[in-house]
């Protein structure tokens, strides 16, 4: 036995210094220092035991745990302590009447456990392997021999026994052994340990995707169409010309519509409570904007228009506008100030102020004017502003009114240089990707187009006239480069070839245009049609006039499909006469000559509604007459008439106050 544990430490451990008997190194007597992880006070006169062994008393030490005797020589690994030995080096603690082993080893009674979890042991039977822990006079103990009674692992289990290669342990051991195992586990199996929780992350998700319950596709209320219960508009210089302004029956209850001069001190001109009456006045010259405001029954569909003629001088022609309902925003388009005195007529009849800003796109870009854009209107205030003060280089432009402050009612006015003719500039259509100008009259002259891109992005348009054989690209005038900013114009004269027609245009940004239209003669006139909305609530024309010389004609346009539309016609007075009802082929114009009611007089109002399942129609009015010198002409294109508006249902929301 002797000479097998000689031969293993020769083997295993350092080379010993030969200063005894076999080689065998002897050690310095412990001096009672607890060594490395020892809890407990060192053993009376015993010597130590480097790797768990134990001493004797006054005997020497053993390197890798021997035992013997009082005053022998160490035995090999796993040997037993004597009473009153000293403390392993490794975490041995000594109690009187025993000692610790090292890597797990034992004491005596009332010993403590290894610092590495081992156990503290009690009386008993041979130890095993690492955990050695002896009482007196015992033998030893080789490897996987069975563990005492009562003993006890690291954790303090207690009555456990190991397999081969560990030892029973006894007793309370010390605390850290169960722990160090577990955190040895997991950091020897981190992988699997992460590859645990990614499939528990992915298992939860798995369930939470299969349990989520089904999206709720949200309700968009359609908009209600709803009966318009009061309307204001302003007529902005009908000074020497005429005002007519009719309400077409159907509105329920009763009702009133006021017609007045915008002043201060103004006078009434009418009060009209009967819808379905034509009513006309012609006003003296110098007279102030008139604003016509029904209430009740008098205010769905009221509509009034103002129409002028002069025959000679500077602002010699025919010129009508559609009186202004105000509102926040209205686009001009037409001839700039260096080729027509172009003003703007602007009217706050509301009873609070208003804060305005005009913007002016020119063929250059946008134009700033050096005292600014920016105006403040007081409640009933009328102001005539000259273009040419904000931007007088233009030739051709687009003006955009709008206010940050209350509404405006606006409408512009060009007089060509040279009394070349005279008409006010249609309410354009907001920019849109479509736009479709309605209303071009057939015959000889100049018909110019102008589009304008707002917008921050140069655009390519699209342009197609649509006439009574159809859509078709005008050669070389298919498309238009128009610059960010700016407005270009188009030459159509020869392209549309005198027939009546609408020009349609398509663009990936949105676009506003206008048409300038130039009629025939020794002394010439104008007139603007410009982009127009669908008549899907209907339209309603005030003035009508037919007679030797002057005539009234309606073109109609359906762009995408097959039109319906009812015409009705009220005189001035007397009943009216039996609706007609009028079919415009799909991807047509057709152009429609109205005639005054049987045995009436020669001016009528008119309402044009679309029949249920009617395509989109878009139309303008053309009146002309005839004169020895030329002919005078104005166009209004056909605007939604006031009969009806759509609104959305509201609901009660937290995102009102919330963000």
């Amino acid at each position: 036995m002797a000479e097998r544990k000689g031969r293993r430490r020769r083997e295993d451990g350092p080379d010993p210094e030969p200063t005894g008997r076999r080689g065998r190194r002897r050690m310095k007597p412990d001096t009672g220092a607890p060594a490395t992880g020892d809890t407990t006070q060192p053993r009376d006169a015993g010597a130590d035991d480097i790797w768990g062994g134990t001493g004797r008393p006054d005997g020497p030490d053993d390197i890798w745990g021997g035992t013997g005797t009082p005053g022998g020589a160490g035995g090999a690994m796993g040997d037993t302590g004597r009473p009153s030995g000293p403390d392993g080096i490794w975490g041995g603690a000594g109690r009187p009447a025993g000692a610790d082993a090292a890597w797990g080893g034992t004491g005596a009674p009332g010993g403590a456990g290894g610092s590495m979890g081992g156990g503290g042991w009690g009386p008993g039977g041979p130890g095993r392997g690492r955990d050695n822990g002896f009482p007196p006079e015992g033998a030893d103990g080789a490897p996987g021999q069975a563990g005492r009674a009562a003993a006890a692992d690291g954790a303090g289990r207690p009555a456990a026994s190991d397999g081969a290669g560990g030892a029973s342990r006894a007793g309370k051991g010390r605390r850290g052994g169960g722990g160090a195992g577990a955190v040895r586990v997991l950091t020897e199996n981190r992988f699997g340990f992460l590859a645990l929780v990614v499939t528990a992350l992915a298992a939860l998700y798995g369930v939470a995707y299969v349990t989520r319950p089904a999206p709720v596709k949200p309700v968009v209320a359609a908009p209600a169409r709803v009966a318009v219960e009061s309307v204001t508009t302003v007529c902005p210089d009908p000074a020497g010309g005429r005002v007519s302004t009719v309400t077409p029956p159907g509105g329920k209850g009763a009702g009133r519509a006021t017609v007045a001069e915008v002043k201060a001190k103004a006078a009434t001109l009418a009060e009209l409570d009967r819808p379905g009456v034509l009513w006309k006045k012609d006003l003296p010259a110098r007279s102030a904007p008139v604003k016509v405001a029904g209430t009740g029954a008098m205010a769905a569909g009221l509509e009034a228009v103002q129409t002028t003629k002069k025959t000679r001088g500077a602002a010699r022609g025919l010129a009508s506008v559609r009186c202004a309902e105000p509102g926040s925003s209205a686009w001009f388009v037409g001839p700039g100030p260096a080729a027509a005195d172009v003003t703007l007529h602007l009217t706050n009849a509301d009873a609070a102020q208003a804060v305005l800003e005009i913007m002016v796109y020119a063929g250059e870009g946008p134009v700033v004017g050096e005292s600014g854009n920016a105006l403040v209107l007081q409640p009933g205030e009328h102001r005539v502003v000259k273009v040419s003060d904000l931007a007088p280089s233009p030739l051709i432009m687009a003006v955009e009114v709008r206010t940050t402050t209350g509404r405006v009612a606006a409408a512009a006015r060009a007089v060509l240089s040279g009394g070349k003719g005279t008409d006010w500039l249609p309410l354009a259509a907001a920019p849109a990707t479509q736009v479709v100008v309605p209303g071009l009259p057939g015959g000889g002259g100049r018909r110019e187009l102008f589009v304008t891109a707002p917008g921050e992005s140069d655009t390519v348009v699209q342009v197609k006239a649509l006439t009574a054989d159809g859509f078709y690209a005008m050669k070389n005038r298919e498309t238009v480069e128009v610059p960010a900013g700016s407005t270009v114009s188009l030459d159509l004269s020869t392209g549309v070839g005198g027939q009546p027609s609408a020009i349609v245009l398509t663009a990936p940004v949105p676009v506003v245009a206008g048409l300038m239209i130039t009629g025939t003669g020794a002394a010439q006139d104008i007139a603007f049609s410009a982009g127009a909305a669908p008549l899907d609530l209907g339209s309603v024309l005030a003035d009508n006039r037919t007679a030797k010389d002057v005539s009234t004609r309606l073109i109609l346009s359906a762009p995408q499909g097959t039109a319906r539309v009812r015409l009705q016609t009220y005189p001035d007075r007397g009943a009216p006469p039996a609706p007609v009802d009028v079919e415009i082929p799909a991807s047509r114009t057709k152009e429609i000559k109205l005639s005054p009611p049987a045995g009436k007089s020669g001016d009528y109002s008119l309402v044009v509604l679309p029949l249920p399942g009617s395509a989109p129609v878009y139309g303008g009015q053309i009146m002309d007459e005839r004169t020895k010198d030329g002919l005078l002409l104005t166009a209004t294109p056909l605007a939604r008439s006031r009969v009806w508006t759509l609104t959305r249902p509201t609901v009660e929301s937290p995102m009102t106050v919330l963000p």
